[in-house]
């Protein structure tokens, strides 16, 4: 299953998101930073898409 970025991914979200990092799903779902860099790195969790800068 492959999410389109590049290798590396998972260490790059370690480094950039924050140790106290917590992730709300649209369903109310709450995780942190450590099982979305495992989900990263299992392919469970895929980017379709990343955008940095300010949305119009």
């Amino acid at each position: 299953m492959g999410c389109g970025l590049p290798a590396g991914t998972a260490e790059l979200f370690n480094r950039v998101w924050a140790d106290g990092f917590i992730f709300t799903s649209p369903f109310g779902q709450f995780t942190n930073k450590e099982q979305e860099i495992a989900d990263l790195k299992s392919g469970d969790l895929a980017f379709e898409s990343l955008s940095t800068g300010v949305s119009q």
